[in-house]
């Protein structure tokens, strides 16, 4: 278990989707109400996989649990998972070598992911015809929490010799695909063009945009405050992106997206200070108290510099404090990785010589 500590030295004083519209990016949204054989071209065994379209839905029911695309960590031929070619209104949906491409896939988990290997999709390619190989892109795995749940897939790449999309599965259940769309952008204007992901709600969308141009808004503007860099909406919202960058949407419901496997952990700053600070040896005068909702740092203790530590390693001169939680010890767990993050005004006369220093550390 590892304890977080914080230092001090020296004084301190009390998913829309958008249509492409630009003439340099060639969109195909495929057509999910044609026959499915204008889809989906079967390359080989399926493994009990079969797809269909209803409606305006191509429902996959996914039947091969020995195989793990989650698993595949490199770009390589695979031939033992169900696959299927996309096409076009019946043709094969090819790419031009040197392009970069977009293919993102929109989805349902309708079915009960089978208990050991989840419902798992992908993306790939492969160099044209029927063959059984796919090289995979990008997959995701879901397991039993994921029912009733939709979900985006995205895979952005330089396209190589191998001009096919595929779409792998594997595992078991069933998913329900609402939208296939595939944005292909010429090799002359890649360096003109940033990649976009927009994160509306629950909705994501991943678009090429010309680098430096207004960021387009979405269909339903209804209390929109604009796109931010940071999921918790923190700084101020943007208009426009030089490289390639994830924005999310603020709206007057907006709640900080919050990630199920992320464990997040505001301190109370209105507790008793020996609820959030507990002092570990000699503070050479320095001081913490809590005042109105604030945690006032008195430093005093000019003859370190925190700012002169370049490894890390063993310190034990300086006054630091263990970071705790309603009076516990705040513990990480070994192996996680962690973000601790202060947020500060420095409110007295620095000292003229060491300045007023804070540091972080375990």
């Amino acid at each position: 278990m590892l304890s977080i500590t914080i230092l001090l030295s020296s004084v301190l004083t009390s998913v829309v989707v958008f249509a492409s519209t630009n003439p340099d990016i060639k969109t195909t949204v495929i057509d999910l109400t044609q026959d499915t054989a204008n889809v989906f071209a079967t390359t080989g065994s399926t493994k009990g996989t079969t797809a269909a379209v209803e409606g305006d839905k191509l429902k996959v029911h996914v039947s091969a649990y020995e195989r793990q695309l989650s698993g595949i960590t490199s770009y390589s031929s695979q031939t033992w998972f169900p696959n299927y070619l996309l096409l076009a209104d019946g043709s094969f949906n090819m790419l031009t070598k040197g392009n970069k491409a977009i293919v993102e896939v929109k989805y349902k988990v309708t079915g009960t992911p089978n208990a050991t290997h989840g419902t798992q999709i992908g993306i790939g390619n492969f160099n044209g015809g029927k063959g059984s190989n796919i090289y995979l892109r990008t997959s995701k795995k879901h397991t039993a929490e994921d029912q009733g749940k939709e979900f985006t897939l995205a895979s952005t790449f330089v396209v190589d010799n191998k001009y096919a999309i595929k779409i792998a599965f594997s595992g078991g259940g069933d998913i329900e695909i609402s939208s296939i769309v595939v944005h292909e952008l010429p090799a002359q204007h890649i360096n003109d063009y940033a990649v976009v992901k927009y994160v509306d709600g629950e909705e994501e969308t991943t678009e090429f945009l010309k680098k430096n141009t207004t960021l387009k808004t979405p269909d339903d503007e209804t209390a929109f405050y604009g796109w931010y860099m940071s999921s918790t909406f923190a700084g101020e919202p943007v208009t426009t992106v030089s490289a390639d960058a994830t924005l999310y949407a603020k709206r007057s419901n907006s709640a900080p997206i919050v990630d199920t496997k992320i464990k997040t952990r505001v301190i109370n700053l209105s507790q008793d200070v020996a609820n959030l600070f507990a002092t570990t040896g000699s503070t050479t005068g320095t001081t913490a108290t809590v005042d109105d909702g604030k945690l006032k740092v008195h430093v005093s203790a000019y003859e370190r510099q925190l700012a002169g530590e370049t490894s890390y390693s063993k310190q034990t001169w300086y006054p630091n404090y263990l970071l705790a939680a309603n009076g516990s010890t705040l513990h990480l767990t070994k192996g996680s990785r962690a973000i601790v993050e202060v947020k500060y005004k420095v409110t007295g006369t620095p000292n003229a010589t060491h300045g007023t220093q804070i540091g972080i550390g375990n």
